[in-house]
């Protein structure tokens, strides 16, 4: 029998990298795609070009998250010392607080006031963004905002000043894994990245305890426990979602509940983003009935916390702080007392944007295009809660409403609300043809753009926040060499790097009512005491023996008028080897 008729080529062996015959001719003409030069069969395997293709989205995503964590260390020198200085004063009296809380068991700390003094002048002692309960200083913050830092600081206090970029790292992670649900992987790395340009998530981020980015992450994470994955709908994209579990559901409550107890007010976006998702079609009582257990399981502990330090779970840290400070400032912690001037004010600055429109077109043609129903009822979702959010919040005297900066408070309260904007937005990169996609990436590089412009020029953004940093370190430094350690200083805002080392008096809490108010600006600490409410403030600390200061912060627009008051008084304005700081001495009274 021939070598043909066994079935067997002749010619050399085949190639064993190749596997195609070595000289053998082929029965058909060669394609002209295995002549291509480094052209190599299906049977190959290349696994690096496989694992880079396969894996890319997640790569690009690692660096983002490396990226972010970088700017985060750089751009807040010093975050990690034994004594950090802080960016407000909310974050000050929270580190302070909770460290007290693993010390001795209680967050609360004895207020130093010297004896002797009027009624009127021990609360102002009071650090701003705490409250003052039986002559302790107690946190007006959220529980879960002082009980995370407590947890945190237990372990290592550096691990707590970490919080506040491990919160938004896993925030752009948790935006990139909704977007990715609703789109594709390339849609959750745009997310990430559109996100950490956004002013709102620097708003979120910036200081090393801000809580912005972790209420924002609970309210994502609920969110995307709710909406099934692909292979977890029914046939048809209609119908119950029978593929979500139900443990799922309650996780998405605990998530919501964790949400509300780090922010109280996001209760407002939690109840309308979650309705349209969990009511539909088909088992919507027992979905909803899941989600609420799950979130009142996540404020029993709130419930159990006010219970604790105030007395009554409907006794908030707000409550008892109002309540110390006296008539002048009930307006500004009032709950529902809302004011449309200034809402149109952080409309104009914070929502009358260009990058936030084109967020918002992105958006709005993701709904409109969506092939999931999932998208359309979180869009409804947004619809329903955060509108009525960002008007609750912005409808009330923050700080930023005067001013565009980076670091506004609306900024930082409307995070959840962009976070899910630009999740729809990047949504629209994996669905639709190619025309449209191409647009909407081109709206999401300009939007990312026109943010990291925010981050470089605007204030508040990462280069003002480093130069913020230096200088309040330079500050706090500086008065704390100037001043004795028992010495009182009065100062607007310089209390959230001087206390508690040094005794400090807000300004604002100085005044009694209104006619002893000088306000240059509508948030509630843009207020200080008129000459002649400061200068008998003062002369009543200096002439008690105590060793008394003034920052500039806290003088009048016309400082000729309180010195006149203070002679008055008795006393006078001296200065000191730091030009913003004043003491005052007892001197000879004036009666001219």
């Amino acid at each position: 029998m021939t070598t043909r008729a066994r079935g067997i080529r002749s010619g050399p062996p085949p190639d064993e990298r190749s596997g195609i015959p070595g000289g053998a001719r082929p029965d058909r003409p060669t394609s002209a795609r295995v002549l291509r030069p480094g052209w190599f069969p299906r049977s190959v395997h290349r696994p690096r070009e496989r694992f880079l293709s396969r894996n890319a989205p997640s790569l690009v995503l690692a660096v983002l998250l490396s990226a972010s964590a970088v700017l985060q260390v750089l751009t807040y020198p010093g975050r990690f010392d034994r004594d950090p200085p802080m960016m407000g004063p909310q974050e000050n009296v929270r580190f302070e607080l909770a460290q007290q809380w693993v010390r001795s068991g209680e967050p609360s700390r004895v207020l130093d006031v010297p004896a002797g003094l009027p009624a009127d002048l021990v609360p102002a002692f009071t650090p701003r963004d705490a409250a003052l309960q039986n002559g302790s200083v107690v946190p007006k913050d959220f529980p879960y905002a002082v009980g995370s830092t407590a947890l945190l600081a237990a372990v290592d206090p550096r691990l707590a000043l970490a919080s506040s970029a491990l919160y938004g790292l896993a925030l752009l992670a948790v935006a990139a894994a909704l977007a990715g649900r609703l789109g594709g992987r390339w849609s959750g790395v745009a997310a990430a990245a559109v996100l950490g340009s956004a002013a709102a998530f620097t708003a979120g981020t910036s200081g090393p305890l801000n809580t912005g980015a972790a209420v924002a992450l609970a309210v994502v994470a609920g969110t995307l426990l709710l909406l099934p994955r692909t292979d977890e709908r029914p046939p048809g994209g209609t119908g119950p979602w029978s593929g979500i579990s139900r443990g799922r559901d309650v996780l998405s409550g605990i998530c919501f509940g964790i949400g509300i107890g780090f922010h109280h007010d996001v209760a407002v976006l939690v109840a309308g983003l979650a309705a349209p998702m969990v009511l539909a079609p088909g088992g919507w009582w027992a979905r909803a009935a899941r989600v609420a257990c799950g979130t009142l399981i996540a404020l029993l502990p709130v419930a159990a916390y006010y219970t604790w330090l105030f007395g009554s779970p409907w006794t908030t840290g707000y409550a008892v702080g109002a309540q110390a400070l006296g008539n002048p400032h009930d307006d500004y912690f009032a709950l529902f007392t809302l004011n449309a001037g200034l809402l149109w004010k952080h409309l104009g600055y914070y929502v009358l944007r260009p990058e936030v429109g084109l967020v918002l077109a992105c958006a709005l043609a993701a709904t409109t295009w969506a092939r999931r129903p999932e998208t359309r009822r979180l869009a409804i979702g947004l619809l329903l809660g955060g509108i009525p959010y960002l008007v609750f919040m912005g409808a009330r005297p923050l700080y930023g409403v005067d001013g565009f900066t980076v670091g506004a408070s609306f900024l930082r309260y409307s995070l959840p609300v962009v976070t899910l904007l630009i999740c729809l937005g990047a949504a629209m990169l994996g669905t639709g043809p190619p025309l449209r996609r191409r647009v909407v990436a081109a709206a999401l590089v300009i939007s990312a753009l026109i943010g990291v412009d925010l981050q470089v020029q605007s204030p508040g953004g990462l280069v003002d926040v480093h130069r913020q940093v230096v200088t309040n370190t330079s500050v706090r430094d500086a008065v704390l060499r100037a001043t004795e350690p028992d010495a009182v200083v009065v100062t607007a805002r310089g209390d959230k790097v001087l206390w508690p080392h040094r005794r400090t008096i807000t300004a604002a809490y100085l005044v009694r009512e209104p006619s002893e108010a000088l306000r240059y600006g509508s948030s509630l600490y843009d207020v200080v005491p008129t000459p002649a409410r400061l200068a008998e403030a003062v002369a009543e600390l200096a002439h008690a023996g105590l060793r008394v200061y003034v920052l500039a912060d806290a003088l009048p627009p016309y400082v000729g008028g309180l010195d006149v008051e203070l002679r008055l008084a008795g006393v006078r304005r001296e200065p000191t080897a730091v030009p913003s700081l004043f003491l005052i001495t007892v001197g000879s009274r004036s009666h001219s």
